[in-house]
């Protein structure tokens, strides 16, 4: 229903964009919070997400007041937040990945990242017992 608008069914973008600023009037004139999950573009797919990762309209950013994104920890990525590589060896011999959850837009705070464990046995996602290294990069909430 939101993306349902003729005027603009030549061009994704500015369909996106127009269902963007209805979801944003819906949830301030409802005050109802609203959850939009994303895809990350390609281009950043193989790089570290930002807040410009979401696929799609740049209006998505713009209209929201936080934006987080949900990633898992990699060989590659794993030392940015003070993790060794046997502390992820560990956690996948217990069937546990590490999560890194980041806050990249918050419009009432800062922003920040926690360590998060994934279960892959139950699918349970807990905050890490490895947050009080990462607390030392004083990049955490």
């Amino acid at each position: 229903l939101l993306l349902d608008n003729p005027q603009f069914d030549h061009n994704e973008y500015l369909k996106l964009s127009d269902s963007m600023k209805k979801v944003k009037q819906y949830a301030l004139t409802e005050k109802k919070a609203v959850i939009l999950l994303s895809q990350t573009s390609r281009i950043n797919s193989k790089n570290e997400l930002d807040l410009y990762s979401g696929k799609g309209s740049g209006e998505i950013e713009n209209s929201s007041n936080f934006v987080l994104n949900l990633e898992r920890i990699n060989k590659d990525n794993f030392k940015k937040y003070n993790i060794s590589e046997l502390d992820i060896r560990n956690k996948q011999a217990n069937s546990i990945d590490l999560l890194i959850l980041n806050i990249v837009k918050n419009r009432r705070g800062r922003c920040g990242y926690i360590l998060l464990d994934f279960n892959r046995n139950n699918l349970r996602i807990i905050e890490s017992d490895l947050n009080t290294a990462a607390e030392k990069t004083n990049e955490t909430f």
